[in-house]
């Protein structure tokens, strides 16, 4: 008897919203309806109106046009995924109405620039006296934030009714789907990499348009991976940086690569095995190793590792004055060394000044003759070694020559090793080039 009782009840409203021009699907949600196979087929009159309460967006006429445009915009973007999240973005007009959807597919409605003018107004009370005038309402600024922002402000049906029709007036146009946007959530591949040029960047050296170097470590590892992933963009990002003349030897340098909406997502072993050959094998400057595909929570432990990690470097030092056994022993017993580093001059333009306390943790010096020798250290991240070795003008302290008495130098430098433990070692003993 209840529920027959609530039925009636429910008869004048529903006629009231027919009356309005909502559409049959609109009146059964607006009365509170949770039976989803009444929304299935429901008996629509034949009003030539548009929906006032959806603008048309949910009327039966319109699906099939929606679901033929959406089919032929997913298979168009040839986008590889198992399941989707399915998302509407609605004209800021049906905030009015009260409407609860949140799929989001791209619609516009053309009466929304009158309907929505009222805001012009309410946002004027904000501004000072003379700077109150009426400016056109732009679709462009509009947010759905924004729009209910203004309705909860206009706290009685009178104050609504003074700035916008209430109810609203019957819809003279259909909202459009105007737009479908396929995206695929980035995926992030890592791996290690070496350098074996000392006439190659890390990443593109670009300056005013104009290109320094012929190609860099980035765009050999990621060029040969786009072709595979066809994504509309990419991010790299590793584990420090070597300056260009500088080879990155050893177990190489981890990197990380976000890919922006690839369309190809489905990445096996086996293709990151056949990435690696067709990488090592395009040029004898890099090679690259435990090439896999990582979590976006994964990602965080490069980030950690940038203040976290120790690297070791061997360097090939000149000396003005001769230098002895003895003085190159010395070298060897200091232990964790604090020096004080200003920004070097060479990175002044992109980084800001400051002075940076680092360590040298040891020192392993191999003579050569009495001016030349092979400096091998361990040292905290970030700390400028080619500074360290010839001191910078004075704006690393202590350096190198201090420690010496003499002036020295830097002829070479090789990192030998980057001590982070990521990403995971892969199954492929795949072969490197030789780096002698």
């Amino acid at each position: 008897m209840a529920d027959d009782s609530k039925e009636e009840d429910n008869i004048p409203a529903a006629r009231a919203l027919e009356d309005i021009s909502c559409c049959a699907r609109c009146v059964l949600r607006l009365l509170g309806e949770r039976d989803i196979s009444l929304y299935v087929n429901p008996q629509e009159k034949d009003v030539k109106r548009t929906c006032v309460a959806c603008l048309g967006i949910l009327e039966k006429s319109n699906g099939n046009t929606y679901i033929d445009k959406i089919q032929s915009s997913v298979t168009d973007a040839e986008h590889q995924f198992e399941n989707f999240m399915f998302t509407i973005s609605l004209p800021h007009s049906v905030i009015l109405r009260q409407s609860p959807f949140k799929i989001s597919l791209d619609f516009t409605y053309e009466d929304g620039k009158k309907e929505l003018e009222f805001l012009n107004y309410e946002s004027s009370k904000s501004r000072p006296r003379q700077r109150r005038k009426r400016q056109k309402y732009d679709p462009v600024t509009v947010t759905a934030a924004g729009v209910k922002k203004a309705c909860a402000e206009l706290t009685t049906v009178n104050l609504l009714k003074r700035v916008a029709d209430c109810p609203p007036k019957s819809a003279q146009s259909p909202s459009e789907l105007s737009e479908i946007t396929c995206s695929h959530d980035s995926i992030h591949i890592a791996g290690r990499y070496n350098k074996y040029s000392r006439a190659l960047s890390q990443t593109p050296w670009i300056i005013n348009n104009v290109r320094h170097c012929e190609s860099s470590v980035e765009e050999k590892i990621c060029d040969l991976i786009t072709a595979k992933v066809k994504p509309d963009d990419h991010k790299f990002a590793s584990a420090g940086r070597e300056d260009i003349d500088v080879r990155m030897l050893g177990y190489g340098r981890p990197f990380l690569v976000e890919f922006i909406n690839p369309r190809v997502t489905r990445l096996s072993r086996p293709l990151f095995a056949d990435l690696q050959k067709e990488i090592n094998s395009s040029s004898a400057d890099i090679a690259v190793r435990d090439l896999q595909q990582v979590t976006k929570e994964q990602c965080l432990f490069l980030k950690d590792a940038e203040t976290n990690k120790t690297k070791t470097y061997k360097a090939l030092i000149w000396t003005e004055e001769e230098v002895s056994q003895e003085q190159l022993q010395k070298l060897a017993n200091e232990k964790d060394l604090k020096i004080f580093q200003k920004t070097p001059l060479r990175v002044l333009h992109r980084r800001p000044l400051a002075v940076r306390e680092r360590y040298i943790y040891n020192m392993t010096p191999e003579l050569i003759d009495s001016h030349y020798f092979n400096l091998f250290l361990k040292t905290q991240a970030g700390t400028y070694v080619k500074e360290f070795v010839h001191g910078d003008f004075g704006r690393t302290k202590p350096s190198l020559g201090d420690l010496l008495k003499t002036e020295t130098d830097i002829l070479q430098l090789d990192v030998e090793s980057v001590d982070v433990d990521w990403p995971p070692r892969t199954e492929e003993t795949d072969e490197l080039k030789n780096s002698s």
